[in-house]
């Protein structure tokens, strides 16, 4: 029943992607948003690939919608999944809270600003991408999928989510020395956490 509820939000990707309607969002605590997706992915991904994950945000909340934060994590995690579907291999998931200066935070991304984040990392040991391809992996229906396999439309998906809330994805990538996206989402503030900080599925 769980995938098949995370099989229908996901199915809602072309229509989030072209509808640019205000998405609804609410304080959400994000460690327990992130945690149902590892879940998700250990009984999705093969037995082949090792999944480990590393939680310390400390109970950061963001504002967002957790069924977008999901669609992020499990879009994130079956492409790693991808990337590793000859050899398997290691899925790292971590969850940090990082204080960002505004030095650090154009680091990140030119759009970003200086703040309390929590970075959702997430590590494979797979094939990964050349420059080339790296730079256009958030590019619409680019995709390096066999036909039938992939729409290329799911990391776009990512991208412009994190956006909307806010936040800037990033990317390191090597021919075989697998990839890291990190996500870069805002915590709310202590006054605004008031509102009511809801745990995932409420």
């Amino acid at each position: 029943m769980q995938a098949a509820k995370m099989g229908t939000d996901l199915a809602k990707q072309i229509v989030t992607f072209s509808r640019k309607e205000p998405q609804e969002k609410r304080p959400v605590a994000i460690e327990p948003v992130v945690r149902e997706a590892v879940d998700f992915l250990k009984s999705a991904l093969p037995s082949t690939i090792d999944i480990r994950q590393k939680f310390t945000s400390g109970g950061a909340c963001v504002l967002a919608d957790p069924t977008r934060i999901k669609q992020v994590m499990v879009n994130l995690g079956t492409n790693a999944g991808y990337a590793m579907k000859e050899k398997g291999g290691e899925l790292d998931v971590r969850l940090i809270r990082e204080d960002l200066g505004e030095e650090e935070a154009q680091k990140v991304s030119v759009d970003l600003s200086a703040g309390p984040y929590v970075r959702i990392i997430v590590r494979d040991t797979g094939a990964g991408m050349d420059e080339q391809t790296r730079q256009r992996i958030f590019e619409p229906f680019f995709t390096t999928k066999e036909h039938g396999e992939g729409t290329g439309m799911g990391l776009a998906v990512v991208h412009g989510i994190v956006r909307e809330y806010g936040g800037a994805v990033t990317v390191w990538s090597k021919p075989g020395k697998g990839s890291t996206f990190s996500v870069w989402l805002p915590v709310l503030q202590e006054d605004r956490k008031k509102q009511g900080c809801e745990p995932a599925g409420r």
